[in-house]
């Protein structure tokens, strides 16, 4: 009798992970973030925290997003779905100064391995809102795997 549960066990894992949606077996479906709200997501600091604990696929569609992020879920790929980067634009404006050191000044911060951005602009434009002297950094990543294509 317990050699036969054995057997069928893992078959019955296999069965309840298909239904109760194992993040591992079942691939999610990419969200898609709109600023005019066309989509699921205005914002894309809200689709991220509705993605599954090991990452996925987040759309934009063009349009200004600004917010100051911080991903810390693996595999996040944010993909621009306008005719070219500039089209997506994610910007924030802190200052080393404001924001208490260089690295905290980013408009976005991955501490995350398999970040992925494609076809999308990450800026910083704290230069374009204030003469004072200050560094001002757009994208901080730090994670072993991480892949930037050009537009």
């Amino acid at each position: 009798m317990i050699a036969g549960l054995t057997r069928y066990g893992g078959i019955l894992a296999l069965v309840a992970a298909i239904l109760f949606g194992a993040p591992s077996l079942l691939a999610a479906e990419p969200l898609t973030v709109a600023a005019d709200g066309s989509a699921a997501y205005r914002t894309l600091g809200a689709a991220i925290e509705a993605l599954p604990a090991d990452g996925g696929e987040i759309r934009l569609k063009p349009g200004e997003y600004r917010e100051k992020l911080r991903i810390e879920k693996p595999n996040v790929r944010l993909i621009g779905l306008g005719e070219r980067p500039q089209d997506v634009v994610l910007v924030w404006g802190d200052s080393a100064k404001m924001a208490g050191g260089t690295g905290k000044s980013a408009s976005i911060t991955v501490l995350a391995d398999g970040f992925v951005a494609h076809n999308l602009t990450i800026q910083n434009d704290y230069s374009k809102k204030s003469d004072e002297p200050s560094q001002a950094v757009a994208l901080y990543v730090k994670a072993h795997v991480a892949d930037l294509p050009p537009g």
